[in-house]
């Protein structure tokens, strides 16, 4: 149903001229029309998440094991 002072807008997202009455602001900012291209924000976008507070105490590179001439032999193959 238009108002008294409706006006035209051009959607966001169609680029069709419709009624204002007809539009949507969605969750974007955008003028989107109300019965075809608004879409809601999806539930999983607000969802808090706490982070893991997983850390190491010690963080150290693992020992490096030089081999000199004859530490392998053929046997060890």
């Amino acid at each position: 149903m238009r108002r008294l002072h409706d006006h035209y807008v051009i959607c966001d997202r169609c680029g069709r001229q419709r009624w204002r009455s007809d539009c949507r602001k969605d969750w974007k900012g955008l003028i989107v029309c109300a019965d075809t291209c608004y879409e809601p924000r999806h539930p999983q976008e607000s969802l808090r998440v706490r982070p893991n507070h997983i850390a190491v105490t010690d963080p150290r590179p693992p020992k490096t094991t030089y081999l000199e001439w004859g530490d392998v032999t053929v046997d060890d193959l």
